[in-house]
């Protein structure tokens, strides 16, 4: 049985949220707009991390990509790490996952938060290996093709998109 509620009671709670995806009531998380660039009826693709008495939201993918970029760089720039350029193919490879789950989830709302924090986390890895390739060897012009085709796919993947979901029915 749906329980409906009265627009007037839910404006009375302010510490109470209702979930769009599930009709149920849950406490108000926070969310800032570096962290969680997701509109409320996909905080399913948040992870919820607490902070104080609250959760703040964080997008699953961008947290993935937080745990593995920022600590090699910090072991890269303390010399605790050295990435070869034996590995740069990939810094070529590892981002391919991150917008291929970000296009099917876009297309089909499918995916799960297990496979965005993992191809975030191939992300990071993946964009640390180019940095440093860029770094050791600025002039490298296979780096730049690589950035350019994964900017040009991202601007493909967005219109192509938005086509199917403006000629959607659904």
């Amino acid at each position: 049985m749906a329980l409906l509620l009265d627009s007037r009671i839910l404006s009375n709670c302010n510490n109470i949220l209702p979930d769009a995806k599930m009709g149920l009531i849950q406490h108000k998380a926070i969310r800032h707009p570096l962290l969680c660039h997701h509109p409320p009826s996909d905080y399913d693709r948040c992870v919820k991390l607490p902070f104080g008495k609250q959760q703040v939201l964080v997008c699953t993918r961008c947290f993935g990509y937080i745990l593995t970029f920022f600590p090699l760089a910090i072991a890269q720039f303390f010399g605790l790490l050295v990435i070869l350029s034996d590995y740069r193919f990939l810094g070529f490879l590892l981002p391919l996952p991150a917008f291929v789950d970000w296009f099917f989830s876009r297309l089909f709302t499918s995916g799960n938060n297990f496979s965005r924090l993992l191809t975030g986390a191939f992300l990071g890895v993946g964009t640390n290996i180019l940095i440093a390739s860029v770094i050791r060897n600025p002039l490298d012009l296979e780096i730049y093709l690589v950035v350019a085709f994964y900017f040009l796919l991202t601007i493909v993947g967005l219109i192509l998109v938005r086509r199917v979901k403006k000629n959607s029915f659904i």
